[in-house]
């Protein structure tokens, strides 16, 4: 956050997280979901093969 050292907000594809002790040493920062009326799909990848052998 602009203006401040202790404040972040990180944007994922997992949601928004926030926190207010960024700089917590020699612990870690302590983060909450800030998710509400966030609606998210996200879809990668799906793949089927008819042939029997190992693609991979």
């Amino acid at each position: 956050m602009p203006g401040s050292s202790n404040q972040a907000i990180w944007g994922t594809d997992g949601g928004v997280s926030y926190t207010a002790n960024a700089n917590n040493s020699p612990g870690k920062p302590s983060f909450v979901d800030k998710n509400t009326g966030y609606n998210v799909t996200q879809f990668y990848a799906c793949a089927v093969s008819n042939e029997s052998t190992d693609r991979f």
